[in-house]
């Protein structure tokens, strides 16, 4: 049995290095911004600062949500059992240890004593056991079930086979054991630092299909992070305050405004001083636009990191349109990624051909995409016996990246043959009528979010199991399906990698999406907030120690 306490290097660091490093030279000395301010630098504690997301949550409570947005909101006062360090460290958050057997099927984690709630009731192993429990639940409709799916007896609950989950054992108040069907090596980066545990005393009468409805949802009035929460206001703004019974310390600040605010306002009230933040993460950042503008403001400074978000093309597999692969083809072909990136994001961000993120771990390389070739698409067009009076709808949310995005692919789309019309809907929406109404959506375009284990990215996005959320594209691979489920059991990377190889190549050979680039993760802060930190990791995991100067 292994036992951690958060400072055993994941082998994976260097390999994200050398990554980062060949991300079109965007990370650079001093790219990963001031993680606290000189010595020298005279600070204060107390204060209010604003920062912006692009758009409001679609629910503040963790695991029963669906975007980047929500995520990182209520990623300020909510925690997990792990987390991630800038230095790619899996460190103890709300476990300050944790052990796993040799055989890595048992994972036993011990909560820190001091861990309250806001309200001041301690964190218990009862909570970790009633979020599993509420993640296996069959009226579960989140994205997080991949976290959970190998713990013993959630699968026959998923399916409402068994009330009993056997795989979760609470060892005394602090203490819980996970026990998995066969070895799961995504476990402690998935399970362990993505999900973040809730109250049992609050939510616990509340059924996993009720979650989303329920007031807490929008007021999530007991939470175990640095900020609590103090107003939502729909269409405007979350105010949360500093928890002053959160077990790393009360935060330095008083308050946070998150203000919903496009790219072009946020960077005007961030001209004018209106505005202290815009983070780079969840959607929210500079408009490509707008930086060499934001750089030079005296006042702000701006940091560049290698995003997180693979910006895709989503087809729909159960759309008799695309059942011929050959049309799904045509469009890849129709494209020219190259010129997407120059006018959308204008360079920032790397070119991305294959189905996984090029800045994170077991990407593989060897996967080239589509070319641009107008002719080809004609060509396979022609050979599909494709109908050019067919319309194509590419339903997509608002947002500067996707708004300058669609009439683009429009374009290219059109000059090999295909009738496109463009459609615009709020991302919540969209992704509700995706998920209960496919037959009413042909493409969309979203940003897929990268973890650092193939397994929470891949499994969650292309194994059948998935559908329909996260796998808006419907897509389903027996073959595809059957290599991510034996690459659940592997733990050496020498052994994983082949695996997550072949997976990406047959994705990419079946073209559910149609990868397009990654956007770089531009923010600027004015220079009187001093701590935040742009690493690849959840800059707010250490928001307790942003502080502002005097």
């Amino acid at each position: 049995m292994s036992t951690n306490n958060g400072k055993s290097l994941l082998s994976r660091r260097e390999m994200m290095i050398r990554s980062f490093a060949g991300a079109g030279g965007i990370l650079a000395a001093g790219a990963l911004g001031e993680a606290a301010a000189p010595a020298a630098t005279p600070s204060r504690r107390g204060g209010t600062i604003s920062m912006m997301s692009l758009q409001g949550p679609d629910s503040l409570i963790p695991q029963f949500y669906s975007t980047g947005y929500a995520r990182f909101m209520f990623g300020m006062m909510f925690t997990a059992l792990l987390r991630w360090t800038p230095e790619l460290q899996l460190a103890g958050w709300l476990a300050d240890k944790w052990e796993t057997s040799t055989d890595a099927t048992t994972h036993t984690f011990h909560i820190r004593q001091d861990a309250v709630w806001s309200d001041g009731r301690p964190i218990t192993a009862e909570d970790v056991a009633f979020t599993i429990r509420a993640i296996a639940d069959p009226g579960y409709n989140g994205i997080d079930w991949d976290f959970v799916s190998q713990i013993v007896g959630a699968a026959e609950r998923r399916k409402d086979a068994s009330k009993e989950l056997t795989g979760v054992k609470i060892v005394n108040e602090k203490t819980v054991q996970l026990k998995t069907v066969k070895p799961y090596a995504a476990l402690l980066s998935g399970l362990g630092a993505e999900m973040m545990i809730l109250p049992k005393h609050v939510l616990g009468s509340i059924p996993s299909a009720e979650m989303r409805k329920s007031p807490f949802a929008f007021a999530p009035i007991v939470s175990s992070g640095a900020f609590k929460y103090v107003k939502y206001a729909a269409d405007q703004y979350l105010e949360i305050e500093a928890n002053e019974k959160y077990f790393l310390g009360k935060p330095s600040l008083d308050r946070i405004i998150i203000k919903f605010l496009s790219g072009d306002v946020a960077v005007a009230q961030l001209e004018r001083g209106e505005l202290d933040m815009i983070p780079g993460y969840g959607g929210s950042a500079i408009p490509p636009i707008e930086v060499e503008r934001v750089k030079k403001m005296p006042h702000i400074v701006v940091t560049e990191m290698p995003g997180e978000f693979l910006q895709y093309i989503v087809l729909n597999h159960r759309n008799p349109k695309f059942k011929d692969v050959r049309v799904r083809r045509a469009i890849a072909h129709s494209i020219d990624q190259k010129a997407i990136l120059d006018k959308v994001v204008l360079g920032y961000g790397v070119l991305n051909p294959g189905p996984s993120n090029s800045n994170f771990p077991y990407y593989n390389d060897k996967v080239k995409g589509y070319p641009f070739d107008p002719p080809r698409a004609k060509t396979l067009l022609k050979e599909a016996g494709w109908d050019g009076a067919t319309e194509l709808v590419i339903s997509y949310p608002p947002g500067a990246t996707r708004e300058a995005m669609a009439p683009i692919l429009q374009a290219y789309m059109a000059a090999v043959g295909f009738k496109v019309r463009l459609e615009v809907q709020q991302l919540p929406q969209l992704l509700a009528r995706i998920q209960k109404q496919p037959e009413t959506y042909d493409m969309t375009l979203v940003g897929y979010r990268a973890y650092f284990d193939p397994d929470s990215f891949l499994y969650r996005r292309f194994h059948t199991n998935a559908i329909p959320n996260p796998n808006l594209q419907f897509y389903s691979n027996p073959e595809v399906d059957k290599l991510l489920e034996k690459g659940q059991t592997l733990v050496a990377e020498k052994d994983r990698r082949p695996i997550y190889d072949e997976v990406q190549r047959l994705i990419m050979e079946d073209v559910p999406v149609i990868p397009q680039f990654v956007d770089a993760s531009v923010a600027g802060r004015n220079k009187r907030l001093v701590g935040p930190r742009q690493t690849v990791v959840r800059m707010t995991d250490n928001i307790h120690e942003w502080r502002l100067t005097e």
